[in-house]
């Protein structure tokens, strides 16, 4: 990765300074918006419009705001990636920031003004969606800013003053709906309030990134990997997490713990007002001002204790801090569930939360980060950003069914402790200086290709391999049936060892050859290149499967060989591309062959049977994933021959032919694909008769 660094102190002090104003700007949107007006003030309008259809499709009033804070986490699931993978290659964390924050704030005034629900929910849907993208490259620039341990302390002085910016703004929302100045009523002073959150976001926003575009700007090294894939260059999220247990670790704690919060926040007012008034038989609406003067009290508070713990997590170190603030939640939980009795109780309850809230959220953010490598920050803050999403429903769920068997809200409130040891369990295995070490030295080049060594050669496939082999085949033959139109010609594959060798027009060729292999009674293990096979989750389900990663390029790619050797004694079939990459040429006629599948076939004593397809590129085009449907493909399947008696050898292995032998085996091969290549697209229609006739001849 080509880094570059910051050497300005000046410009570093002040990035950190707009990186926690940032915080001061968005939060007044958060705390004004989302947390106290906004939801009621969508409901309203939604309710006052009577009969509501959208799309010629009838929509209950009180789904409006649900649906449309469903539609903006599908699109942040869409936009995030994209977003962590742009920051990634280059793109200015800052600007991106600033452009997400002045569409979001415009979108808040246009909900302030909104006449009616379906230009309030547009309003709120765009708002949501750049709120949640803009902290992507947001986050990102944090191990920019702050590398290793100095992340604690700049998160927190960020956590702080987003806590003191919402907190201020959230204060003179309520002050205005409380005095009610120049007699305007309580619906033009929540659109005044809504609006002024909006033009708070733009307007910070816009100081903050000012300062926060002095930061240090990484671009990817684009050098492909050895075997000539860009898969060392381009680092997704998943080889991240395999690649760095200690950030894997973090992310997964971070999740839990945030969620486990989350839900304490959001339920804590059900609670409340279900404890403290509709229980003891006062209408819920008495509970409103209350529960905002608490929201405004956790703000207050929450600023400097945030700033407290992080420089107490500076010198003491991040992970007994943020243990200490897990058990000051479950202390928080515990009073909740036993001391909750008046609305003096209830205060007494927002302190703990607002004592405990800013460590916990800063500490488990910059614990993340401090373990993320920066070149890679952009992926790591979109997994991040969405994994809060996917995992917000655990803490409300539990919630739900403790109500649901106990009736005890108390008791479902206390039950979120259990989100809360299982983030402390793996957030313990954290190695927070190991973390830090491996991000600084992480090389992907360097990791992919250990990686790559490090696989191994081949293994006959277990009963459990055969399995997900047979699973696998049978969805792809499914597949196969609905979206291509298929034509395999030629006999069944043999049984026992017999070496199969196909072209190579597409990534769609293995694939097709599972299917052959599936219609012909076998299960082909196929040689491929290494890289596939160091793919997450994917590599490990090849391996299983019995398939052999070739690794080319280096002085091991020979043991392939020797792999499938093995496979071959044992009766198993081997499948190879022998043309190595994808051709591209338009006569669709393999290229020349390396002398592998010939020298395997040699060496093993085993028969032959050459697989010519036609039209898989049109499946799967080259450089590209996304496939045609119905496309026409044909496949000619030959009758086994023997490699030996075709070249006048004797039966059986030879266990080292020479290079002329080699080379006419090799020969041999080529014309016979090319003949099998030829046949199937005659059957498609796109070879004459006598072209295939004569080749074949």
């Amino acid at each position: 990765m080509i880094t570059q660094p910051l050497t300005n102190p000046t410009g570093l002090t002040r990035a950190r300074k707009g990186f926690a104003g940032y915080d001061w700007a968005n939060s007044g949107y958060v705390t004004v918006v989302t947390t106290a007006v906004g939801g009621p003030f969508l409901d309203a309008l939604a309710k006052a419009g009577g009969s509501l259809h959208l799309l010629g499709l009838s929509v209950a009033p009180s789904l409006v705001l649900p649906a449309t804070l469903v539609a903006a986490v599908l699109v942040q699931v869409l936009l995030l990636p994209l977003l962590g993978r742009a920051v990634d290659r280059g793109a200015s964390p800052a600007h991106l920031v600033r452009r997400l924050a002045l569409l979001g704030g415009a979108a808040s005034v246009a909900l302030a003004l909104a006449p009616s629900w379906p230009i309030a929910a547009a309003a709120t849907a765009v708002a949501t969606v750049c709120f949640g993208a803009a902290m992507v490259p947001y986050n990102a620039l944090l191990p920019r800013l702050a590398p290793g341990v100095e992340a604690d302390r700049l998160s927190a002085r960020a956590f702080a003053a987003g806590y003191a910016g919402g907190g201020l703004l959230l204060a003179v929302a309520l002050g205005l709906l409380t005095v009610a100045p120049f007699g305007l009523g309580k619906g033009a002073l929540v659109r005044l309030a809504i609006g002024a959150a909006g033009l708070w976001w733009a307007g910070f926003a816009t100081l903050a990134c000012r300062a926060m575009a002095t930061a240090p700007n990484t671009v990817p090294d684009q050098t492909p990997a050895e075997d000539g894939t860009a898969a060392a260059a381009h680092v997704g999220i998943l080889r991240l997490l395999r690649d760095l247990p200690q950030l894997r670790r973090a992310l997964i704690g971070s999740l839990l713990l945030g969620d486990a919060i989350g839900a304490v926040v959001s339920l804590s007012a059900t609670v409340l007002t279900f404890e403290l008034w509709t229980s003891q038989g006062k209408p819920a609406s008495e509970a409103t001002s209350t529960l905002l003067l608490i929201v405004l009290l956790i703000q207050v508070i929450a600023a400097p204790a945030a700033i407290v713990v992080g420089v107490l997590a500076s010198r003491i170190g991040t992970k007994p801090v943020l243990v200490a603030c897990m058990v000051g939640w479950v202390a928080v939980l515990g009073h909740a569930a036993t001391g909750l009795h008046t609305v003096r109780d209830a205060y007494v309850l927002a302190v703990g939360v607002a004592l405990v809230l800013g460590g916990s959220q800063t500490l488990s953010r910059s614990l993340v980060f401090q373990c993320t490598p920066a070149d890679h920050a952009g992926a790591v803050a979109a997994a991040n950003q969405l994994g809060e999403r996917s995992t917000a429903f655990l803490g409300p769920t539990l919630f739900a069914v403790v109500v649901g068997v106990t009736g005890s809200y108390r008791g479902a409130l206390a039950s979120l402790v259990v989100l809360f040891a299982a983030a402390g369990l793996v957030l313990a295995r954290v190695r927070p200086a190991r973390g830090v070490a491996d991000a600084a030295g992480y090389d992907p080049v360097g990791t992919y290709e250990a990686r790559r060594l490090a696989l191994p050669d081949a293994a006959v496939p277990t009963l459990s391999g055969r399995a997900v082999y047979a699973v696998v085949a049978g969805a792809l033959g499914l597949l196969s049936r609905l979206s291509t139109r298929l034509g395999i010609d030629g006999p069944a594959l043999p049984g026992g060892g017999v070496v199969v060798v196909a072209n190579h027009r597409s990534v769609a060729d293995g694939p097709l050859l599972a299917v052959i292999g599936r219609r012909g009674g076998r299960q082909l293990r196929m040689l491929g290149t290494a890289g596939v096979f160091t793919a997450p989750l994917l590599g490990p389900l090849l391996l299983r499967a019995g398939m052999v990663p070739v690794k080319r390029r280096t002085d091991r790619a020979g043991d392939a060989l020797r792999g499938a050797r093995t496979l071959l004694a044992d009766g198993e079939a081997v499948a190879l591309f022998p043309e190595g990459l994808i051709r591209q040429e338009t006569d669709g006629l393999p290229g020349p062959l390396r002398p592998g599948a010939a020298r395997l076939a040699l060496t093993a004593g085993v028969p032959v049977v050459l697989v010519g397809t036609w039209g898989t590129e049109r499946v799967i085009r080259p450089g590209s994933w996304r496939p045609s449907l119905r496309a026409q493909v044909r496949v000619a399947v030959s009758a086994p021959f023997d490699l030996h008696a075709a070249l006048g050898l004797r039966a059986g292995p030879v266990p080292a032919p020479d290079e002329q032998t080699v080379t006419a085996a090799t020969a041999l091969l080529h014309e016979r694909l090319s003949a099998q290549v030829l046949a199937a697209g005659h059957r498609a229609g796109v070879v004459r008769a006598s072209a295939a006739a004569a080749t074949t001849a």
